[in-house]
Order: C-alpha cells, then structure tokens, then sequence
C-alpha cells in the first residue's frame, strides 16, 4: 500500500528499538573484532610524544563533558542598583 500524503502513520511501522541502521550493521561487519577505544588507550600507553597524547586527551573530553553553550546577555535592560556614596 502506497503512502499518500496526510495519511496517518501505522501504529508499529518502521525500525524497530535497538535494530540498527544497514550503514551500520556493515561497519560493525568489517571492523569485526577490532575496538578502536582499545586501540587508543594502547596508542597512548606506548607513545612518549606529548603532542598525540594531548591530541588523544582532546578528542576524549568531547564524549566525558558536555559542550557548553555561549549564554547572550542583554546589556541594554539590565537596571543596575544605585550606589550612594556618603560625604560627596
């Protein structure tokens, strides 16, 4: 059955919760056993350069802290207090 435009969606259709994408299932298919976590923590156990360890460091923190976002402020509207200084 052919879908036409306004028609409501079935109850059930689609992917189901936990089945992944192909793109995904065919990358977990060539990579086979290989871990890339494991893989990086070995690269950085058996490196001295300072440089790729911070690179390695760097890239982590994305995925352990979230990215924060620039908070706008409205400098227009804010009422500042008054200030009364004594003796002038």
């Amino acid at each position: 059955m052919a879908f036409t435009k306004g028609q409501a969606k079935l109850a059930n259709s689609g992917r189901k919760k936990g089945t992944p994408n192909k793109k995904t299932s065919e990358l977990l298919k060539i990579l086979g056993s290989f871990n890339p976590a494991k893989e990086l923590k070995e690269i950085f156990k058996n490196t001295e350069d300072d440089a790729l360890k911070a690179k390695i460091c760097l890239y982590l923190l994305s995925y352990i802290y979230p990215k924060r976002k620039a908070i706008e402020i409205d400098t227009e509207n804010i009422k500042l207090p008054e200030i009364k200084i004594k003796g002038i």
